[in-house]
């Protein structure tokens, strides 16, 4: 049986086992510059063929937590076949986490193409709020849940952002539509305690705990 080691190491030796014989080393023109390489031999990859090798690896990057690497695949592959995969998506949601500017542009690009995709609006909505962009990440929510009302996700991050305003009771109301009257005041607890409001945070378990007074979870508060 291998040990983290050796299985790390084989993990490491994969990844560039992929890029050897895959995206980096195709002999076409790279959006990186420099002079294409021959490792494949005599045959070239026509660029829709070699663009799906670059999503491959990019995705498997992803997977791993390799997010600067995965999103430079992801830009030789659109480099190569704009148009043969969702690029803007996936990259806005790997620049969220390493560039906030490249992830903006990459959600606006991928709005323009899919305007009517509750998902994406939730995710653009979620990058907003993790930006303290709070109006903009109301208005993205309600864009999500107007296209599907019955979209969960978006109501309950809705619920969270309207915490971060301050906005109590509407907070309220939206968390127990999703989960009753009980978890709802509970979730405001914890939200109000991760701004360091303890005091209205007691208030809120309080409330929860009239509801239901046999939860321990909440007796520890």
């Amino acid at each position: 049986m291998m040990n983290q080691l050796t299985r790390h190491a084989v993990l490491t030796l994969s990844a560039l086992a992929l890029f050897s014989v895959g995206c980096s080393s195709i002999p076409l023109k790279s959006p990186f510059g420099g002079k294409p390489t021959t490792s494949l031999g005599e045959s070239t990859l026509p660029p829709q063929d070699a663009a799906k090798v670059c999503v491959s690896t990019a995705k498997q990057l992803h997977e791993r937590g390799d997010l600067a690497q995965a999103a430079a695949m992801l830009e030789r592959g659109r480099a190569l076949a704009p148009k043969g995969y969702d690029y803007s998506r996936h990259l806005a949601s790997l620049y969220s986490d390493l560039d906030a500017a490249k992830a903006e542009t990459e959600y606006q690009a991928s709005l323009a193409q899919s305007p009517s995709d509750a998902d994406l609006w939730n995710d653009y909505g979620y990058f907003q709020y993790r930006q303290n962009r709070f109006a903009d990440a109301e208005k993205s929510y309600a864009r999500a849940l107007e296209l599907d009302p019955q979209h969960e996700k978006a109501n309950m991050n809705l619920a969270v952002n309207l915490v971060s305003q301050n906005r109590l009771p509407e907070a309220f109301t939206r968390f127990e539509n999703s989960v009753g009257p009980a978890a709802a005041h509970q979730n405001i607890g914890v939200l109000l305690a991760k701004q360091g409001r303890r005091d209205e945070a007691r208030v809120a378990f309080g409330n929860a705990l009239q509801i239901t007074p046999n939860s321990r979870s909440l007796q520890l508060f």
